[in-house]
């Protein structure tokens, strides 16, 4: 395997795993249910829960938008880098939406909460320029970051949906 397709893999696994230390990091969520609720208003949570929603929404319909009327190139490409690339800021926000909810409630964050946005931060900030997304994933093609940038939204969507469900 040439060492271009070994680290566009890699990428790819590590911000799978970075969702797994997010949805782990959830579970924080029913302990402090209770504080979480007294601290902030709910108000306030159904709107960021709200935005959570909307985003991947809104940012696919400027991106289909985009790819159709002004960059009519290599649409695969730029599909999977913008897919890729809001799953991983999507993580990234969640793990530090839960990381000030744990300063907040002046409580420890775990492990998981504090590896996720890490792991994270880097991926995003290394993948989210276009040209070194290109570089990265050039040879294997756009097919392997579309299928996980597709399950890093969806699965944002979720955890959103279940922290919804548990914040009620």
């Amino acid at each position: 395997m040439p060492m271009s397709a070994a680290l566009a893999y890699g990428i790819c696994i590590l911000a799978l795993v970075s969702q797994f230390l997010l949805a782990v990091s959830l579970r924080q969520l029913r302990a402090g249910k209770a504080d979480i609720l007294a601290t902030v208003s709910r108000r306030r949570i159904r709107l960021v829960l709200a935005a959570f929603f909307s985003t991947p929404i809104i940012a696919a319909v400027v991106v289909t938008g985009l790819n159709l009327f002004v960059f009519q190139s290599d649409a695969e490409m730029r599909a999977a880098h913008a897919a890729f690339s809001l799953g991983l800021w999507l993580v990234l926000a969640m793990s530090f939406i839960m990381l000030l909810l744990m300063y907040r409630l002046h409580r420890r964050p775990s492990l998981e909460s504090l590896a996720g946005p890490v792991l994270t931060v880097a991926l995003a900030a290394y993948v989210t320029p276009r040209p070194r997304f290109d570089w990265v994933y050039g040879e294997v093609g756009a097919l392997l970051p579309l299928v996980v940038g597709c399950i890093l939204v969806a699965v944002s969507i979720l955890l959103t949906w279940l922290a919804r469900s548990e914040l009620r």
